[in-house]
């Protein structure tokens, strides 16, 4: 019989790339701290709680201690090492049983599950699914489609371009407005990654200010959203 956490789980596969070099940290940034476990695992553990496959994808396998993982997650190696966040997605795309596929980096450590479901619901028409704030897109919180994104990642690669924007072009996008999101995260934590050092001690302190919890967030109605024309996405860094 289906666990309690098995029924309510999406059925889509999150994939938790983990395979950066971690430049300008000078340290293997997945492995830090926060709150008594890693970013990793604080970033496997809450997308496990909503997705029903998760994959990590990472260069240095041999640095994750499978025991901080969920029994059911699976560690993978990326297909062409040092590709990026796109390689890392393009690899576990290859891989995922479920038909959407939710994309988080290692360094989030507060994903909310209200903010994955909020993406989920905005699935229909799309291809891709992503916040989009005054920054630009979020392609490192972002549903993606295994069949159609599948194959344009592999040809966006095999071009040499590595960013996520070179895809939309070619793909259905729906953006989902940050003020959406605000909705059922109102701090926006799902959104926080670990860049610097600076990045890192603040993490650290908003984890003792909440009990090493994330930031706690009430979900409220969805407002309704279509899918959008790729040109209106604003391409970010990836």
């Amino acid at each position: 019989m289906a666990s309690t956490g098995a029924k309510h789980r999406l059925p889509l596969t999150a994939v938790v790339l983990a395979g950066g070099r971690s430049l300008r940290m000078g340290v293997d940034k997945t492995q830090l701290d926060i709150g008594g476990r890693t970013l990793v695992a604080r970033a496997v553990s809450a997308v496990a709680a909503v997705a029903s496959e998760v994959i990590v994808v990472t260069n240095r396998s041999e640095k994750l201690c499978r025991a901080q993982f969920p029994a059911s997650a699976e560690i993978m190696t990326d297909d062409v090492a040092y590709q990026g966040p796109l390689g890392g997605l393009a690899t576990a795309l290859k891989a995922a049983r479920y038909p959407w596929v939710l994309a988080v980096a290692a360094d989030m450590p507060w994903i909310s599950a209200d903010a994955v479901r909020l993406l989920w619901e905005r699935r229909p028409g799309a291809d891709v699914v992503i916040p989009v704030g005054e920054k630009g897109a979020e392609p490192l919180l972002a549903l993606y489609r295994t069949a159609t994104v599948g194959p344009v990642s592999a040809a966006v690669l095999a071009s040499g371009r590595r960013r996520f924007s070179a895809m939309f072009p070619d793909l259905r996008v729906c953006e989902v407005p940050e003020a959406d999101l605000r909705q059922v995260d109102p701090q926006l934590a799902t959104l926080v990654n670990i860049n610097t050092r600076d990045d890192y001690e603040r993490a650290v302190e908003l984890a003792r200010a909440t009990g090493h919890e994330r930031c706690r967030s009430a979900a409220a109605t969805r407002a309704p959203a279509g899918c959008v024309r790729p040109a209106s996405i604003r391409h970010s860094s990836l």
